[in-house]
């Protein structure tokens, strides 16, 4: 394999068929089906592997995209232990049977800022392999059709162009996720009606704060990861062609900028999370000093009835600067998320808190 090569250049639509023990032909509809088949033990090294869907039977360690799984999962040895943020919807009652935080606080904090961290390592080789980005041998026919007709300095800003867009594409699709996880959580529910008298609802939501937090953190670590894979697959390309000089140098300035992006949206995600704790620990040390109207709550002190509606208004503000961060980068980079569907794109605009 390639110095520089990942499963970034295989498209998401890339169909496999292998032979489970059985000899049954079983279809994988993408990439990321051939990883999970591989990590649950479907596909072995000397399993019989197709590459499409009525391409020629091979060993699976013979297979090109096999090969690049096994890299790939080496670089990522965490993915055998951790589930997606998404898996981890909220099943029917959760609120009312959530465990009370453990003492210390900071200990809990620990451990899920953990467990967020190492989904978004997943969520980082998914969101890779998902990206439609061209193969192999498109890529050579590409840079050659371009260097004819225009020399080398557009085919140096083709590669570029197409590399920051993969990255800019995979952090779209981890946002998403962790925004889809936010709302499975239900907290604008939580934070209204018979829920506010409940304990146990409560310290479910400031456990979810806690992730929130960790998905902040995880998606600047991811960041750098995958800026870190696409620089090395620059260098080799100046490395191997003369077409590529300065392209290193271009990918690390644009990488840098959207760098300074990600760590604006992480800022932000972390004041939500402050402060949907906030709200979730004041309604805990309030339980006497509110009554319940029409599912709002009424206090009985105008200190305390202030103090909400300042974290509610913090919420709302947290909301309008969440969809001018998105206005600014899509004002820089209009082409933002153009390979993305408009159903797999994050929502910047509305409350952040849905149902409340």
């Amino acid at each position: 394999m390639a110095p520089g090569t990942s499963l970034a250049r295989f498209t998401g639509t890339m169909q496999f068929r292998y032979k489970d023990l059985r000899g049954r032909a079983v279809e994988l509809p993408d990439v990321a089906s051939l990883l999970q088949a591989m990590e649950s033990g479907a596909i072995t090294p000397d399993c019989q592997l197709s590459v499409g869907s009525d391409g020629p039977w091979q060993r699976a360690d013979s297979v090109a995209a096999y090969q690049e799984a096994v890299a790939a999962l080496s670089r990522a040895p965490n993915l055998r232990r951790v589930a997606p943020p998404d898996d981890a919807s909220e099943p029917k009652g959760a609120a009312e049977s959530a465990p009370p935080i453990a003492a210390p606080w900071r200990a809990r904090r620990a451990l899920h800022i953990g467990l967020g961290v190492g989904a978004g390592t997943l969520l980082l080789v998914l969101g890779v392999l998902r990206l439609r980005v061209l193969d192999r041998n498109r890529a050579s026919e590409t840079a050659r059709a371009v260097s004819a007709a225009s020399g080398p300095s557009l085919a140096s800003q083709h590669s570029l162009s197409v590399m920051t867009a993969e990255f800019g594409d995979s952090m779209a699709l981890t946002i998403r996720r962790t925004q889809d996880w936010f709302d499975a959580q239900r907290i604008g529910v939580r934070l209204r009606g018979a829920s506010l008298k409940n304990p146990a609802s409560l310290r479910a939501i400031r456990v979810a704060a806690v992730r929130v937090s960790a998905n902040a953190d995880s998606l600047v670590a991811q960041g750098a990861v995958l800026a870190g894979l696409l620089k090395t697959q620059a260098d080799s390309l100046e490395v191997a062609d003369a077409r590529y000089d300065g392209l290193l140098i271009r990918l690390e300035e644009a990488l840098e900028m959207w760098g300074r992006d990600l760590d604006g949206y992480a800022e932000l995600e972390r004041g939500v999370a402050a402060t949907v704790d906030s709200l979730a620990a004041f309604f805990l040390e309030r339980q006497r000093s509110f009554a319940l109207t029409e599912g709002r709550a009424v206090f009985l002190s105008r200190a305390d009835a202030t103090r909400f509606h300042d974290l509610s208004d913090q919420l709302r503000v947290l909301g309008v600067r969440r969809t001018t961060w998105a206005d600014g980068v899509f004002s820089r980079r209009p082409s933002w998320m153009a390979t993305v569907s408009d159903s797999g794109r994050p929502r910047f605009g509305g409350p952040i808190l849905k149902g409340s």
